[in-house]
């Protein structure tokens, strides 16, 4: 694996209130050269294991900020960036530092970054877990809490963590056309983030009936297939330019 190999793919996140895009979530991929794109579950999870894990998050954050401050120079709206931290990422002593330099460095102003970490994550050492988020927080990056809703545990820290977003799960998501139930609880997550005043986004939505039920919900922000696949450098580029409020017609 080289740097020249690799490449981000951005996958938006769309304001039903607003009709527009509020965040892009980076995704790696390896462009391997007999294999062609390969998605970053088939590698990851290998990379995190070893030392390299640390030069490639350098890597992928350095290349969402100078990306989106390239946008901002452009005179893009303004977004968010999300990039997703692994447990050996979040933990890493040197993430504060890491991140305070690429900051610098790329002059992303601070808000305009957010890091998505999971419920396992947080779990492994609560303790250490609030400090590392207060660090953060420190720097005034965005923090966020994904998969949010599989499990209960993160529930009962929720107030307690100072995240600004909740992603609710995409398993939650594509089973409310089948489950009533998982509408009642999706209903439940999203007002529990609001009271706690956090962005909350639902993951996964592929389909009309899903969009119609989270408006519905009151469900401010979504992301999934139905608005967008994880597209390219150029792609994303060209959606940022564009206007995608058709997609939320006669949303109720």
């Amino acid at each position: 694996m080289r740097k020249e190999e690799l490449c981000l793919y951005y996958q938006p996140q769309l304001n039903a209130y607003t009709k527009t895009t509020e965040a892009m979530e980076a995704f790696i991929r390896w462009q391997h050269p007999k294999y062609g794109l390969v998605p970053p579950k088939q590698f990851l999870p290998w990379v995190d294991k070893t030392e390299l894990i640390v030069p490639l998050s350098r890597w992928i954050l350095e290349r969402a900020c100078t990306q989106n401050k390239a946008w901002q120079t452009n005179h893009l709206q303004p977004i968010l960036v999300s990039v997703n931290l692994s447990m050996a990422q979040f933990y890493h002593p040197q993430l504060v530092d890491i991140i305070d330099e690429i900051l610098g460095t790329t002059g992303l102003e601070p808000q305009w970054l957010e890091l998505e970490i999971t419920e396992a994550v947080i779990l492994k050492d609560i303790k250490l877990t609030y400090q590392v988020l207060r660090e953060l927080k420190s720097l005034d990056v965005r923090v966020c809490l994904d998969d949010f809703g599989i499990g209960y545990a993160a529930v009962s820290h929720l107030h307690r963590l100072p995240f600004d977003t909740i992603k609710i799960d995409v398993s939650l998501i594509k089973e409310m056309d089948d489950n009533p139930e998982n509408t009642t609880l999706v209903s439940a997550l999203i007002s529990l983030g609001e009271s706690f005043d956090m962005r909350v986004v639902a993951e996964g939505v592929e389909t009309r009936q899903q969009l119609n039920t989270l408006g519905d919900l009151q469900c401010q922000t979504m992301q999934g297939y139905y608005f967008s696949k994880p597209l390219s450098v150029e792609e994303t580029t060209q959606f940022l330019t564009i206007n995608h409020a058709e997609l939320f017609d006669n949303l109720g």
